[in-house]
Formats: structure tokens, C-alpha cells, sequence
């Protein structure tokens, strides 16, 4: 999981940025009868054509891990870049 995550940000983040980038993955939510009726048809689509069962499962269950939680690491690191930004600003 963790290869693929990092595959989609490799792709999609330039090599530039990357190098400077702390970067944080969360799973978040999907309630299926809240998509659109397009985007319910295409996740049904790609589960059909999933030959994984357990796979094809997971991509028509329901989901909600976003959690206060989940987010520490990122607060934590926010913290630290607004205290390091506020230090470095300072006259000496």
C-alpha cells in the first residue's frame, strides 16, 4: 500500500518540491450512496473488472477513517514550521 501511495506522489508532485516536502496520507471517508450516480457506476465498473475478492469487497464497502487522531503527526509538524518560521523572522 505504502509503495502506491508514494508512486501516486511521485507522479504527481515534481522532484523539486518533493525533496523539500514532508508529505501525510490519510484514508478518508467514502459513503457510497453519497456519490453521483457517474462515480457509483465507475467504482461498480472497477469492481467488476477486480478479479481480487477481497479487493473487489473493499472497493463497494462503505468507509469513515477520518479521525481527529489520524491528523497528530501533521498538527505537530504545522506547529513546528510556524514556531521555526516565527524564530527565524526574529531580529538577532
Amino acid at each position: 500500500e505504502k509503495e502506491k501511495l508514494e508512486t501516486y506522489m511521485r507522479s504527481g508532485v515534481p522532484a523539486e518540491i518533493r525533496q523539500d516536502c514532508e508529505f501525510f496520507y490519510y484514508p478518508g471517508k467514502m459513503a457510497i450512496q453519497e456519490l453521483s450516480w457517474t462515480d457509483r457506476f465507475m467504482l461498480k465498473m472497477g469492481a467488476r473488472l477486480t478479479k481480487d475478492p477481497a479487493a473487489k469487497k473493499a472497493m463497494l464497502t462503505d468507509y469513515n477513517q477520518v479521525k481527529q487522531e489520524n491528523i497528530s503527526s501533521l498538527v505537530t509538524t504545522v506547529k513546528n514550521f510556524r514556531t521555526a518560521k516565527k524564530d527565524s523572522l526574529q531580529p538577532a
